[in-house]
């Protein structure tokens, strides 16, 4: 999964949390466990943040927020709405629900740090 999540990073700037999912969840697309996906997800957001290519983002101050936790704190506290977002999710193929697809593309509260010059938050 390293191999995988290290090639993403190399085009993840701008992309929206639905295109990332897609890309690191192409081989489960189908029959993919709907809970193993978010935790790809999550697992992936701890990763980039851990190489210093994605940070937490407040959207409103349009600045980044560098909180000190851990990257698995921050990405678990960037996807922290998953569920009560998306209370009807499927336990199997997440991406059949219209709300869940919605919530990946619209997702915010992180962006891109591309080679610590700027930051791209995700094109919506």
């Amino acid at each position: 999964m390293l191999k995988e999540f290290s090639d993403e990073l190399e085009c993840v700037a701008g992309l929206s949390v639905y295109s990332i999912w897609k890309n690191i969840n192409k081989n489960d697309n189908e029959d993919l466990i709907t809970e193993e996906g978010i935790t790809n997800l999550i697992d992936f957001f701890e990763f980039a943040i851990s190489k210093n290519v994605i940070v937490e983002y407040d959207e409103k101050k349009e600045l980044p927020i560098f909180s000190e936790d851990s990257p698995r704190v921050v990405a678990e506290r960037i996807f922290c709405d998953i569920w009560k977002k998306n209370p009807g999710i499927p336990q199997v193929n997440p991406t059949d629900s219209d709300d869940f697809i919605a919530y990946l593309v619209y997702k915010t509260g992180w962006a891109t740090l591309v080679h610590g010059t700027a930051i791209v938050p995700p094109q919506i």
